[in-house]
């Protein structure tokens, strides 16, 4: 991969994390994006200011993946590390736009991974009755 354009290394690298059908998994939820969907009755809404942020931005992930070569197949040299790898970094926390530019966030509440909640759906989330429900739980909680 050394002498193939970086251009062409992050395609390639984008190709295939997109063909991951988890990819941008949702674990969790800030406090003011929780605010955000109470706001608008735990729906979501278009413009809302709501995206999926993620814990570790995907130019330092792909920098580290193209850039930093030799060091990084010395940490992951083999496949199920890689995977994890970038399972975890793939990531996501629903964050309000102002915190996810800021990549600064206030509190976050988790989202248990086996619950299936906000899975990818094109470059969004699903967001049903089952979102609407635990928001409105985690609110109750939280408040």
């Amino acid at each position: 991969m050394v002498d193939v354009p970086t251009g062409i290394r992050k395609k390639l690298l984008e190709g295939l994390f997109n063909m991951n059908p988890n990819a941008w998994n949702v674990i969790g939820i800030t406090h003011e994006a929780l605010l955000v969907f109470k706001k608008y009755k735990y729906k979501k809404v278009s413009g809302m200011g709501i995206n999926r942020s993620h814990k570790i931005s995907r130019a330092e992930q792909y920098k580290e993946m193209l850039f930093d070569n030799e060091a990084f197949e010395r940490k992951y040299y083999d496949k199920e590390s890689f995977w994890a790898h970038y399972i975890d970094g793939d990531a996501t926390i629903l964050a309000t736009s102002s915190e996810n530019m800021k990549n600064k966030f206030s509190r976050v509440y988790p989202i248990p991974e086996e619950s299936d909640l906000f899975k990818t759906r094109g470059f969004a989330w699903k967001h049903g009755s089952e979102e609407i429900d635990f928001l409105k739980k985690l609110w109750k909680e939280v408040k």
